[in-house]
């Protein structure tokens, strides 16, 4: 295999792997424009439900009725920030994946380029 070869393959495998980044930054998207999806996770669960929480967490009740229900809050908390956390990388990677993207193939049409060049060369000897 040439080089040129070689390079267009990985090329091609980085292309690839940034469109399906690309994919899932989509499918974020379209979760986050569903009007279900933001009543039942976004406003109900990574707000209302976080806030119930905290206000649990603070509040002397929860003090008296002992361990269970202060975990039970604790993991709402957890459980909310891992999942924001998860959504804000496919979000960031889908915008490394757009500039991934362009930069791949402008450099994929350089090395077409070259191997045309190269070609045109060993013609014209």
């Amino acid at each position: 295999m040439s080089n040129f070869q070689e390079e267009l393959k990985e090329i091609e495998l980085t292309i690839e792997q940034a469109n399906g980044m690309l994919d899932r930054h989509e499918s974020l998207k379209r979760l986050i424009d569903n009007k279900d999806f933001k009543e039942l996770i976004l406003e109900g669960f990574i707000e209302k439900e976080v806030i119930r929480a905290v206000g649990l967490l603070a509040s002397a009740e929860l003090m008296v009725q002992g361990d269970v229900p202060k975990k039970m809050c604790e993991n709402i908390l957890v459980g909310s920030g891992a999942l924001t956390q998860y959504f804000l990388k496919i979000e960031q990677m889908g915008y490394s994946a757009r500039d991934a993207l362009a930069n791949a193939r402008e450099t994929q049409v350089e090395v077409l380029q070259e191997q045309q060049d190269e070609i045109d060369r060993g013609t014209s000897e």
